[in-house]
């Protein structure tokens, strides 16, 4: 069940795969022992590679290629993403690079026309971004690194307690990010995602003859199918079987393993299956059957090991003030409005108010009762409940018609603002006994000062219309802070005036190259569609940060040489601004609530922390629950602690007597009829003392 990508250096040959004993997969869970360390470098090289196949193109051209119909990118992160300068000693990424290989885990016999088949072997969009990423990174460090296939698991869900358990190094690339692990936890809060390979549109393939082209036709049939007996469509793969649950609720979603398999269930005679989500090639044509897309995009990822961050640990975080607990409550308990929200239809109302058709990434995907409200709140959650209040920071700027923040008293308006309130109402009324719960606003000019504000404590949690893809103080933003479900996901364009006659990015990008020397712009709303542009259009042009939309729209009429802008969403261009050619750039952008990272006990970490007070951290071995050395044993510098007794050495602060084996126990204490002399102990002698004369006889008493 393992293929290891090997090349045929004597034929210069491409890659060919070699099948390894079935032995071998002990041995190499053996040999891929779970690194303390390097967790997240490994992660971070693997997302540089993977950043770098965006902006060079070389994704776009696996997409074509393999002939992947409707994908859309989502970009969660930026080209500015840069390789760790020295792995760490002993950690996940020197020991890959030592041993010449990763270990990827996927399902066997997976098979889907949009990111790939994983069997033997493994082949397809996904399969190829997985062996160009790792070759990439063993080039940065000078080595050779191949990929080896572990496809032994039959459920997804196997394969990620693989991962946690150390048998393999990460997953293959075509997972999606918002499933849920073992039904219940974020796939993404469990574990660490890379940046987004693919973005896997959802479509739904009906017969032809059901007269169904798009969802609400779907949910109609679904109604009157019901009436009779029972509505049943099916998925491929686990995150679009939670997709179909949450889009089509009144519905049994059953799963197929290919889309080979769930199409030909479909099409069969007799066939109870009203539809099935399946991915389809651009060269599919079947009069038989109707595709059309439910409006979500999965977005696509590999997982590794989620590192504990170490700045976080503390000697005790009930002692640290409010603000350093209780986020990762709050962000639970925010998704779950969010998701309860989507299923009552008030965010799609809100959206609709605005006149916005939005795409859903699916970065929470389940029904909302998978999604728990928290028990027992603390910290940051309990203290918003109490003070009645949400603090929300937001950015001065204008970016409609999803949020409009302007300086001075005003209160911010837009369909995020509204969805934000929404929320706070919603998390008041899961608790009893508290004050209703109002969203406050407190305003920045910056996104770096916001984020440098939440970090401090100042707010709760940052607006909804965060770039989960942007930097913060060097680090990627969605590994510093804790990212919410996407609050709205929409399709990144680029406008120009109708004057230029260019209306595709291959037509601008050339426009460009013709006019490099005459210092052509283009600006761009916020830093995430700055360095996005930017990477899309390349070098030829100089792409300029605007924070306010009519300030943008305004420099395309009134600034030298801007030629293009890149908004936010804009369902209707304002007719001031002229006749202006809309071109889609192919990117999907989701926006995000961030939230701190909560403290952590040191203590129990695996890890020995002095600055914490501790001695020790290990279980057992004379440590304690509480990190620090028991009874009869001392710290040593290391994880346990060591035996005080029998090193040769009288540590009276351990209560020993001696330690030695002359007179001593095995409690480093002098047995009975013996007392200590330094390291021996010497049996003691009676000294009786005779007194004369015979008078003084009387003095002795009885003992």
């Amino acid at each position: 069940p393992l293929f290891r990508e090997t090349r045929n250096t004597a034929h210069n040959a491409s890659r060919m795969e070699r099948s390894l004993p079935l032995l071998l997969p002990l041995l190499l869970s053996l040999l891929s022992v779970k690194a303390d360390q390097g967790l997240e470098q490994l992660a971070q090289a693997y997302d540089a590679a993977l950043m770098g196949m965006h902006t060079d193109g070389t994704i776009t051209g696996y997409l074509a290629k393999d002939d992947i119909y409707d994908n859309m990118d989502v970009y969660d992160c930026t080209n500015d993403y840069e390789y760790p300068e020295s792995p760490i000693s002993g950690g996940a990424l020197e020991k890959v690079l030592n041993r010449g290989y990763v270990i990827l885990g996927s399902r066997g016999n997976y098979s889907s026309a949009s990111s790939g088949t994983y069997t033997r072997p493994p082949k397809g969009a996904s399969p190829d971004i997985d062996r160009e990423a790792f070759r990439r990174v063993g080039v940065h460090y000078g080595r050779q690194l191949d990929v080896v296939y572990n496809l032994s698991f039959s459920a997804t869900d196997d394969v990620l307690r693989s991962l946690l358990s150390g048998i393999i190094d990460g997953t293959t690339c075509n997972y999606a990010q918002g499933a849920l692990y073992g039904g219940l936890q974020r796939r993404a809060v469990v574990f660490r995602p890379s940046c987004s390979t693919l973005g896997d549109t959802v479509h739904m393939c009906v017969t032809a003859s059901s007269g169904v082209a798009d969802v609400a036709a779907l949910n109609a049939l679904i109604a009157a199918t019901n009436r009779k007996g029972q509505a049943v469509l099916g998925a491929v793969g686990t995150s679009t079987f939670q997709t179909l649950q949450q889009i089509f609720q009144d519905a049994v979603v059953i799963t197929y393993q290919t889309d080979m398999l769930a199409i030909a269930a479909l099409k069969a005679e007799g066939s109870t299956l009203l539809g099935v989500a399946a991915s389809r090639l651009a060269s599919d044509y079947d009069p038989s059957v109707v595709w059309f897309s439910v409006g979500h995009v999965e977005n696509l990822v590999s997982f590794f090991r989620r590192e504990p961050r170490t700045e976080n640990k503390v000697a005790n975080s009930s002692a640290e003030p409010y603000w350093r607990t209780g986020n990762t409550l709050l962000a639970q308990v925010y998704n779950a409005a969010q998701v309860w929200l989507a299923s009552l239809g008030t965010k799609s109302d809100i959206y609709a108010a605005y006149n916005m058709t939005v795409v859903d990434v699916g970065d929470c995907l389940g029904k909302e009762s998978a999604y728990s409200v928290p028990e027992t709140p603390i910290g940051t959650l309990q203290h918003v409940l109490s003070s009645g209040k949400l603090t929300i920071g937001v950015v001065i700027g204008e970016s409609y018609p999803l949020k409009v923040i302007l300086p001075g008293s005003a209160d911010p308006t837009g369909a995020l603002t509204d969805l934000e309130r929404s929320v706070a109402t919603w998390i008041y009324r899961q608790y009893s006994s508290v004050k209703p719960v109002i969203a406050t606003y407190i305003k920045y000019n910056s996104s770096a000062e916001l984020l440098a504000a939440l970090d401090a404590g100042e707010v709760d949690v940052t607006s909804n219309n965060a770039f989960v893809g942007g930097q913060y103080d060097g680090e990627a933003r969605r590994n510093k802070f804790q990212a919410s479900c996407s609050s709205v996901s929409t399709q990144l364009s680029l406008y120009v005036q109708k004057s230029l006659s260019v209306t595709t990015l291959p037509g601008f990008v050339e426009y460009l190259m013709a006019h490099s020397a005459e210092n052509v712009t283009v600006g761009a709303l916020g830093t995430g569609n700055v360095q996005i542009a930017q990477s899309l259009l390349g070098v030829n042009v100089s792409v300029v940060l605007c924070e306010n939309s009519t300030e943008l729209f305004q420099s395309l009429l009134r600034v030298p040489r801007r030629v293009g802008i890149v908004p936010d969403y804009v369902p209707t261009v304002p007719p001031e601004f002229g006749e202006l050619v809309e071109i889609p750039l192919g990117v999907t952008i989701s926006t995000c609530a961030f939230f701190r990272r909560d403290a952590y006990d040191a203590c129990g970490d695996g890890e020995l922390d002095p600055s914490c007070g501790e001695e020790c951290d290990i279980k057992g071995n004379g440590c304690t629950a509480t990190c620090h050395c028991d009874t009869y044993f001392k710290p040593n510098g290391t994880r346990a602690c060591v035996a005080a007794c029998g090193d040769g050495v009288v540590d009276t602060n351990f209560g020993e007597e001696c330690d030695s084996s002359h007179g001593c126990n095995d409690k480093c204490v002098c047995k009975d009829g013996y007392h200590s002399t330094g390291r021996h102990c010497s049996k003691s002698s009676m000294v009786a003392t005779h007194l004369t004369p015979l008078t003084c006889y009387r003095r002795w008493v009885p003992l």
